[in-house]
């Protein structure tokens, strides 16, 4: 079952180290991040822009 993720959780993308704030969800399921979380291992920008994730491909970070 595919997760859904809500505006403002924290993810990362894959088993990355760096985390991102969800800035925006598609009817779809699919999510667009930012590089602004309030987060020890906030990343400094996002890999590509105008890309939207999978649910597949993020996980979920405790604040």
């Amino acid at each position: 079952m595919s997760r859904r993720y809500r505006i403002n959780d924290l993810v990362r993308i894959g088993r990355g180290k760096r985390v991102y704030r969800v800035r925006h969800v598609f009817p779809t399921g699919e999510v667009k991040v930012e590089a602004d979380a309030k987060h020890p291992d906030a990343a400094k920008r996002v890999p590509d822009e105008f890309r939207s994730y999978k649910p597949d491909e993020l996980v979920r970070v405790e604040s």
